[in-house]
């Protein structure tokens, strides 16, 4: 390893591998988002959640190429890194699903609420199937009912579902990566960190096995954290973080998004670096 290849920290291996996939994410990426936004937002879900640099940093920028290629963004609202054993994974969050889905025009509307206790909730089924829900601003919002989806296509179709705790908790505890973190295995859990989201996410899922919806759009909502995030770029070129150990990361130094600024010149040596080390195997 040279002098110069120590300059790198954990997070600018990241910044670095990403900006040589500019022209990729370019392409990739929504218009109203260039490559430089994109690895921003990845430097800030790092840095609000600096284990994901104990774990494997190629699955790191692969996960990020899969979003971007999906249009979404790993900014915990429409996406989420998450850690899946010494892996981390993108996870569409229910922000992305709705935007996926209301930006594809195949319906009318989609939308996901929670039920608190204290809320007004009835369904009814039959022939005049409804839900009607009033909202108790003063609720207790850590006690839950159940959760619901409708949605509307555009032929006029009103699709529902209704799910309770018992029931979301069932998919859950299936979950592998949930099942890491009961286990101690892992640290972090998106189920354990935003349970609302992932609940939402979860009706939304089971009513869209009843939607008229392209199978595009459909692989997308039902992608799961039970899921290995698979390369998605063949023939790459070997990535420079080879030449860094995980174990001798201080997550506790990572403080702010100023590793993403790097200077240029270590980006020729990296890169440099990463072609001479890729000719000698």
């Amino acid at each position: 390893m040279t002098t110069q290849n120590t300059q790198l920290t954990p997070m600018q291996q990241i910044g670095v591998s990403l900006k040589q996939q500019e022209t990729r994410l370019m392409a990739l990426l929504p218009q109203n988002c260039t490559p430089q936004r994109f690895i921003q937002i990845v430097g800030n879900a790092i840095i609000k959640n600096p284990y994901l640099l104990k774990l494997d940093k190629t699955s790191i920028v692969d996960s990020c190429l899969k979003c971007a290629e999906d249009g979404l963004l790993p900014d915990g609202r429409e996406a989420a890194l998450v850690p899946f054993g010494n892996k981390v994974q993108y996870m569409p969050m229910i922000g992305g699903i709705l935007k996926k889905i209301r930006n594809s025009g195949e319906l009318l509307s989609i939308s996901a609420c929670i039920v608190y206790n204290e809320d007004e909730f009835t369904f009814c089924l039959g022939d005049n199937e409804q839900i009607i829900h009033i909202p108790n601003l003063d609720a207790d919002t850590t006690k839950i009912k159940c959760v619901y989806a409708i949605a509307k296509t555009k032929d006029g179709g009103i699709y529902r579902e209704v799910m309770t705790i018992s029931q979301i908790n069932a998919i859950r505890n299936k979950s592998i990566a949930y099942n890491a973190y009961t286990s101690g295995k892992v640290k972090t859990s998106i189920w354990n960190d935003h349970w609302e989201e992932m609940a939402k996410k979860t009706v939304i899922r089971r009513l869209s096995k009843r939607l008229p919806m392209s199978t595009d759009l459909v692989e997308i909502i039902t992608r799961d954290d039970n899921l290995h995030v698979t390369n998605i770029q063949e023939n790459k070129p070997k990535s420079i973080f080879d030449d860094f150990k995980a174990d001798a990361i201080d997550t506790e130094s990572i403080k702010t998004d100023d590793d993403f600024d790097i200077d240029p010149e270590i980006i020729k040596q990296a890169e440099e670096l990463a072609k001479d080390k890729e000719a000698a195997n």
